[in-house]
């Protein structure tokens, strides 16, 4: 028994996958063995099958697990900032992005440090970060005469000397007027 290609014929050897060997075959005759007598070959491709499946979805589920933890580490960052956001623009943060900043670097080295707790000492040691409380015009006094601190010049160097110290605006404002005026 040849085929066509010179081959002999093996019985036996026909791939169960490939529907029997002939395009008009049922594959029954030929090749395949009897009802109840063993293959001629192990059947070992389906358990490697199996366990290569098994790796691809073990591999799968870790990739899924690690792409979880990220989306909740991002989500606990969000989270954080906007909580810190509300507290700066309760506390009266000029520049929130840099008072933000600080108070990140705050509470990322004490650790155990509230939000609220981290804003106040922002605003006590770096009070130009926020607004005064006291509004603007506040103790400011507007008169025609804004000379009258000062007649002739006089005290213009402590009243420069007191601005430069403290950084109120109130006083440089009064030393410039009285130096206009001088």
């Amino acid at each position: 028994m040849e085929d066509q290609g010179g081959l002999p014929e093996t019985p036996g050897l026909i791939d169960p996958g490939d529907g029997g060997g002939d395009p008009g075959s049922d594959g029954g005759s030929g090749g395949a063995p009897p009802a109840g007598e063993a293959s001629a070959e192990p059947q070992t491709g389906d358990g490697a099958r199996v366990a290569e499946l098994a790796a691809a979805r073990q591999a799968r589920v870790e990739e899924l697990e690690d792409e979880l933890r990220e989306a909740l580490a991002a989500l606990a960052r969000a989270e954080r900032k906007t909580e810190i956001d509300a507290v700066l623009l309760e506390a009266g943060a000029v520049d929130l992005d840099t008072a933000r900043l600080v108070v990140e670097s705050e509470l990322s080295a004490a650790g155990d440090l509230e939000v609220g707790a981290a804003v106040a000492t922002l605003r006590a040691t770096k009070p130009f970060l926020f607004r005064s409380s006291e509004p603007a015009t506040a103790g400011m006094t507007f008169s025609a005469a804004p000379f009258a601190d000062a007649p002739d010049g006089q005290g213009l160097d402590e009243i420069a000397a007191s601005a430069r110290e403290t950084g109120d605006r109130r006083e440089l404002l009064r030393y410039l007027r009285l130096r206009r005026g001088a």
